[in-house]
């Protein structure tokens, strides 16, 4: 064996040696490059997922937007504007659940008030009565009465309610579920439900009822919500 064989064997094993440490250095900075994509990805979702969630409830009280102002303007041509038409260009969002959207405009009559609902996709079937206009008395608990239409499929009940201080409103379905309901602008309410379809003649269900409960939760008034054909 000449001399240098054994530095050599030994620089064989070193090299060796290096290259596997160069492999699992590769390795993990591989695998942190990936950690760190995963994890600004996720910090991505979860600031679109709040931005969302703002939005969604930034958007009450704010000026429809031109598409929707269209929307909502267009749910009255054709219709008698000589009594409580709203006042065209003027209409604010107020309530909301997912993806529609409860407007409030201005009547053309001293004290009164329309209110539309547009989807997500500013779309209203011909055959909904998705808007209404009335007459507003401020000193009763639901100042324009409790309005249900038929809506895409669904009932949508709304109105606007006077809460004794300290007090909540409550939706208690027929069959004994109670569901907080979420109040929007000037306590404007928005609830969805499936939409039955009956047969010729039958009565309409009792859906539920809309509460108004004071502080110690004792019942204020009462509304009754009834479904009908589509």
């Amino acid at each position: 064996m000449r001399p240098e064989a054994p530095h050599a064997a030994y620089l064989e094993a070193v090299g060796d040696d290096l290259l596997v440490a160069a492999r699992r250095q590769v390795h993990l900075r591989r695998r942190r490059r990936a950690q760190l994509r995963v994890a600004a990805l996720s910090l991505a979702v979860l600031i679109l997922l709040a931005g969302t969630a703002v939005a969604g409830r930034s958007i009450l009280g704010t000026r429809a937007s031109g598409l929707a102002q269209a929307a909502v303007d267009s749910l009255w041509k054709g219709g008698d504007r000589t009594t409580l038409a709203p006042i065209p260009g003027n209409a604010h969002a107020i309530a909301r659940v997912g993806g529609t959207i409860l407007y409030r405009s201005k009547g053309t009559d001293p004290g009164s008030v329309c209110v539309a609902m547009i989807s997500s996709d500013l779309v209203v079937p011909k055959k909904d009565r998705a808007q209404t206009c009335t007459e507003r008395d401020l000193s009763r608990p639901w100042t324009t009465g409790v309005i249900v239409h038929a809506f895409g499929g669904r009932l949508a009940f709304f109105g606007q309610v006077r809460l004794p201080p300290g007090g909540r409103l409550v939706f208690d379905r027929a069959g004994g579920e109670r569901e907080p309901m979420e109040l929007g602008v000037d306590h404007w309410f928005l609830g969805l439900l499936p939409l039955r379809h009956l047969a010729p003649g039958a009565l309409p269900p009792l859906e539920g009822s809309l509460r108004i409960l004071d502080r110690s939760g004792a019942v204020v008034s009462s509304a009754a919500i009834r479904g009908f054909a589509g």
